[in-house]
């Protein structure tokens, strides 16, 4: 997400400093272009959380802005208002769009309504996203009901605390690659690097 945003030209900036109701604000100078503001704060270790939060910030700087006009969202949790909801979705179908989803599933050889919190884990793995987000996605994408969102919400999964080893911040030795400001996407890199 990071490269993505380098090369569509915007601006990137992390901060802890903002109240732990706003997730990212998006904004738009005429003089420098597009920026967005992700909140570190709050987050809880889950980075994929972080994932969202651009994704969704994305969709305000494509959707949103007026060129001759700034432009200031900010992005808080629970907001239901129809341009948080349009961006929460552009999010979700953005990191996993629905043939990418279908074909993931067809390929373990899952089929619509019969989806286990396996099927859901490995979701959540491939296309980094949390619980929620899955559930809520394979809802709307007609692969489980809402009966069974709540099922597979209730339970835990069998190793949902390994998506915290997949975040950067986890490992001490790429730890300090991200303090020097290396793009979390290169971050990959550093253990081949280092052997």
């Amino acid at each position: 997400m990071t490269a993505l945003f380098a090369d569509l030209g915007g601006r990137l900036v992390w901060t802890d400093r903002l109240d732990l109701d706003v997730q990212g604000i998006s904004l738009h100078d005429p003089r420098v272009g597009p920026s967005v503001i992700a909140n570190l704060s709050g987050r809880e270790g889950r980075w994929w959380t972080l994932r969202s939060t651009l994704a969704h910030e994305l969709c305000h700087v494509l959707l949103d802005r007026v060129a001759a006009a700034p432009l200031g969202v900010a992005s808080r949790r629970k907001r239901r208002d129809a341009i948080e909801q349009r961006a929460n979705a552009f999010g979700v179908y953005f990191l996993a769009p629905r043939e990418g989803v279908r074909r993931f599933l067809m390929d373990r050889g899952s089929r619509p309504y019969e989806i286990d919190r396996n099927d859901v884990h490995a979701l959540m793995n491939h296309f980094g996203m949390g619980k929620d987000a899955a559930t809520a996605h394979l809802r709307n994408l007609d692969w489980i009901t809402r009966a069974q969102r709540d099922d597979l919400l209730a339970q835990r999964y069998p190793a949902e605390p390994d998506l915290d080893a997949d975040s950067p911040h986890a490992d001490p030795d790429r730890a300090a690659f991200l303090q020097l400001g290396v793009d979390l996407e290169r971050l990959g890199l550093v253990a081949p690097a280092i052997t």
